[in-house]
This record gives C-alpha cells, sequence and structure tokens, in this order.
C-alpha cells in the first residue's frame, strides 16, 4: 500500500491533475494540505473518495485539509470527521487494522504563539479520543523543521540540520503522545527529502511529514519525495510504503477461537469450531496458522493481501477442523 501528503497550494482548480498524478504514483491513500477549499464535505472524485474539511464560505479562502481514498478500498471505510479548517480525520481498515488518518496543515513558524496554541490543542484533542487497539496517521504539512538526531525514538538521523520553534513543539508533542515521525529514518538523497523549495530564493526545507506511533503493528517500508509529481506547487509530495504485517501478526495474535473463521459466515462455510475446545487441537490450528503466515511474501495491494489472507484461513481451517455437515447440523 502507498500513501503519500502533499501541500498542493489550492485544490480548488487543481483536482484533476492532483487526481492524475495520484493515479500515476499508484497511491491509495493521499492528505492534501492548503487546499483552501471552503465548507466540509465528502465527495466521488475519479477513482477517489474525498473528503475535505475547510473554512466557513462566507470567509476569504486560506487553509483547508482533504483526505482521498481509493475507491477499491471504500468498503474499508469507516467514519470521517471535519475538525476544522487545519484538521480532518478518516477512519478505515489497513490491513484489518483499525486506522485513524488524521489529515492536517498546521500555522506557519511566524504565526503568533495564541494561534499555534489553539492547534495544538485541538489536534490533541482529536488523539484523546482515538482508542488505544486503533493505529494512527498524522500526515500533513505541519510547517516545523526537526532537525536530525542520532539516538532519538521521535526524529531520526536523516533529516535536516535546522531546529526552529515550530520543530520543538512537534517533538515535545510527538513525545508526549508517543508518536514517531517517519521521514527521518530512511536513508535517502537529500534532494528526496527536502518537502519544499523555492530555487529562486534558495530554500530548501523538510515541512512535510508522516507520523506513526512508536509502537505499531503497521509496518513502514519506506518514506522519501518522489520530485516527479507536479501540480504547480513549492511542495513535493511524500509517499510512504507499507506492507502487510503478516509476520509481526503471526508472532503477536494468538488464534485460540474462532474470530478469524466468522469471515466466513456470509458465504455459508461451517468448520467444526467446537475442536477448538481441544488444547491440542487449537495449538495444531496455531502452529499450521503461523507458518503458514510466515511464508507468505508481504505485497502492497491491500485488496489482493485481504483476499489471500482469507483463503489462507480458509485452507487451515478445512485441514485443522474440517468443514461441519450442513445436513446433519439442520437436523439437530
Amino acid at each position: 500500500m502507498r500513501i503519500g501528503t502533499w501541500n498542493v497550494n489550492s485544490f480548488v482548480n487543481k483536482t484533476s491533475e492532483v487526481t492524475s498524478e495520484m493515479a500515476r504514483f499508484n497511491l491509495d491513500i493521499v492528505v492534501l494540505s492548503e487546499t483552501k477549499k471552503k465548507g466540509r464535505g465528502s465527495e466521488h472524485l475519479d477513482n477517489f473518495l474525498h473528503f475535505w474539511s475547510g473554512i466557513d464560505k462566507a470567509k476569504r479562502a486560506q487553509a483547508g485539509v482533504s483526505v482521498l481514498i481509493a475507491k477499491k478500498l471504500s468498503k474499508f471505510y469507516k467514519n470521517y470527521n471535519a475538525v476544522n479548517e487545519r484538521i480532518v480525520t478518516v477512519t478505515l481498515s489497513i490491513f484489518g487494522l483499525e486506522t485513524v488518518i488524521i489529515g492536517t496543515y498546521a500555522p506557519t513558524d511566524d504565526s503568533n504563539q495564541a494561534e499555534k496554541d489553539s492547534y495544538y490543542a485541538a489536534l490533541s484533542k482529536v488523539l484523546t479520543e482515538i482508542k488505544l487497539s486503533q493505529e494512527v496517521l498524522i500526515m500533513g504539512d505541519l510547517n516545523a523543521r526537526i532537525g536530525k538526531k542520532e539516538d532519538s525514538k521521535v526524529v531520526g538521523k536523516h533529516d535536516e540540520d535546522v531546529l526552529n520553534d515550530s520543530g520543538e513543539r512537534l517533538i515535545d508533542f510527538c513525545e508526549l503522545n508517543g508518536l514517531c515521525i517517519l521521514n527521518g529514518f530512511f536513508p535517502h538523497k537529500l534532494i528526496h527529502r527536502y518537502t519544499r523549495e523555492r530555487p529562486s530564493l534558495q530554500q530548501k526545507s523538510i515541512i512535510d511529514y508522516m507520523i506513526a506511533k512508536q509502537i505499531s503493528k503497521l509496518k513502514f517500508k519506506d518514506c522519501r519525495v518522489k520530485r516527479g509529481a507536479n501540480c504547480g506547487s513549492d511542495h513535493r509530495l511524500v509517499v510512504a510504503e507499507l506492507v502487510v504485517p503478516f509476520q509481526s501478526r503471526a508472532k503477536s495474535i494468538e488464534y485460540t477461537t474462532s474470530q478469524e473463521l466468522e469471515i466466513e459466515e456470509s458465504e455459508r462455510i461451517k468448520y467444526k469450531l467446537h475442536l477448538l475446545h481441544d488444547a491440542s487441537i487449537k495449538w495444531l490450528y496455531q502452529r499450521r496458522l503461523v507458518v503458514a503466515l510466515e511464508e507468505v511474501k508481504a505485497g502492497n495491494d491491500v485488496e489482493l493481501e485481504y483476499t489471500n489472507l482469507k483463503t489462507l484461513i480458509k485452507k487451515v481451517a478445512f485441514e485443522v477442523l474440517g468443514e461441519q455437515n450442513m445436513q446433519m447440523n439442520q437436523l439437530g
């Protein structure tokens, strides 16, 4: 799965331009910041579902955030919340993990302290409403320069040298909430790190970020800038790649009940789930499933991986438990 974040410097007259770039880079989920799209709502947009939150329609266009998810993921969508013109959330299932996507556009570093305080208060409130069992992905233009560190759970060693006031606030926020800023944990050339460039002024900076939990079941393969994407913005598209956490699931999730097999209810396939009460059979089922999961190669197609997971669970259940005789079951 590929996710991205991009400050588009207004989305109002660039919808087809931006969505075509998303399709070209094969992105499944994208947060757009500084969209300047007013109001709030959702819509179908080409091959994406678009959720946005902006300033009141009576006010001058500014700020604005959007989350776009590929229509192929629509069955995994849960809900969305337009918090304000700087924060929007979308909840969906990613590889079976309920995940809250927080799209955001922070005040600039030269904004007054009151505006920054208000922003972080709102962002903190959003986090407090997220369940501990849910995954969190904060994506957007944080307008913060965070420097780089050798031994930090928050900031990686592959960011930039500059640290400003907004960067310190973002680091403090992440430390307080157990979050990790992904950009700096993947080694890349400088041109694939800088997220904003203004050549005429000789300005380069890293201010657009992907942020996740420090302890997360989501597995990230990479996070970098894609310089080829273009929509007339001075910001670069930042893309992260997620892989199916099969092996971590195999080691950490205990398959002791019929929960996984409930997938089959809609297909009317019944397995002899009562056999799981036998300790030896339960152990055999667990071991077979763990071994099978470890042999599966991770991929980027969430629908394909979901289908493969269902097929795998059915195969192991059939081998260990067997199918229930439906006719005998109906007779009592």
